[in-house]
């Protein structure tokens, strides 16, 4: 999906591969007006994530400081499920028309491992604020087991990392 730059933006919701994509892709020292830019929205509140975010984030070890260095800046970017974004992955995961992504989350939950997916498609739902989710998962129409494919269900804004910066502007 093409964007407008100047179009308000509201809030943008970030997977893991898409902060890894920018902490690996653009050195600050390189490119200092995205990393002026992009940090000025953490601190703002308008860049956040989930906690299951940042578990996966942890979990690539390449990318780790990318932890410290968000939550330097904005202590509450990684948030808890609330109670009705937990109640939304329960009714999510036994929804029988996401059953292609539903059962590849309770696949990696039976392995011990936790899919950040449905916390950001409840985190994006339960938002009063206009929300994009920002993924680099193949927006490929037959994966339907993957977010972007959760994100059309329910009529959700799901771009990857090259779009955002795109529709911020941020031209080098």
């Amino acid at each position: 999906m093409l964007g407008n730059p100047n179009t308000p933006t509201g809030l943008f919701v970030l997977d893991s591969n898409s902060i890894s994509q920018l902490f690996s892709a653009f050195s600050q020292r390189n490119f200092s007006p995205l990393w002026a830019n992009f940090d000025r929205l953490v601190q703002d509140g308008q860049v956040v994530s989930v906690s299951t975010v940042r578990a996966e984030i942890i979990a690539l070890a390449r990318v780790a400081d990318a932890v410290l260095h968000l939550e330097n800046l904005n202590p509450q970017i990684f948030a808890a499920p609330t109670p009705p974004e937990e109640q939304l992955v329960r009714q999510m995961t036994a929804a029988p028309d996401l059953s292609a992504a539903a059962n590849r989350w309770i696949s990696k939950a039976s392995k011990g491992q936790v899919d950040a997916d449905p916390y950001l498609v409840a985190k994006a739902r339960t938002s009063t604020v206009p929300v994009t989710l920002v993924t680099e998962e193949s927006q490929d129409p037959n994966k339907n087991d993957r977010l972007p494919a959760v994100c059309r269900h329910f009529a959700l804004d799901c771009i990857d990392l090259d779009e955002m910066i795109f529709r911020q502007g941020w031209g080098f």
